[in-house]
């Protein structure tokens, strides 16, 4: 299981990679236990292409099928709940060829147990197909310690 969501984050990283001007995300896993208010997380996002690239920043939640697939869910009520629990730094940046910028994401509330959060970042981009990538943010907070490995499929 754990091979099928780490295949599944490699395509998502590769497809990014090659539509979003060449910017490369990392890291496309965050993965934390006992989680605190006021923690912060940071993603690098670097413009390897040789075009400038305006980088939009949304969140939404993910769950995992019955195969260890993750499922998105981005309705209106998974939104409004990650955004109550997660604050991202800055909604949109501009990255310049060859430069790299921070993305920090702030932990507001840990009245969960479990959260299983996605930060999108989307290219701005006129015409041509869109695309995104994902970081998955796996946090656990408030007695929601079970172990990572275990929790991915990965055992003790």
């Amino acid at each position: 299981m754990i091979r099928a969501a780490l295949s599944l984050l490699i395509i998502l990283f590769l497809g990014c990679g090659q539509s979003l001007a060449k910017v490369a995300v990392s890291p496309v896993i965050i993965a934390a236990e006992k989680v605190q208010a006021g923690q912060v997380f940071e993603v690098l996002c670097r413009q390897l292409g040789e075009e400038p690239v305006e980088v939009h920043f949304s969140l939404a939640l993910f769950e995992r099928d019955h195969q260890g697939g993750v499922v998105l869910l981005e309705d209106v009520s998974s939104v409004e709940r990650v955004e109550q629990l997660l604050a991202v730094e800055r909604r949109q940046f501009l990255l310049q060829p060859g430069q790299g910028e921070v993305v920090r994401i702030k932990v507001l509330r840990t009245d969960f147990e479990v959260l299983n959060g996605v930060l999108f970042i989307t290219p701005a981009q006129q015409g041509g197909l869109s695309t995104r990538c994902a970081v998955l943010l796996l946090l656990y907070a408030n007695g929601g310690e079970t172990r990572l490995g275990a929790a991915w499929g990965g055992g003790p």
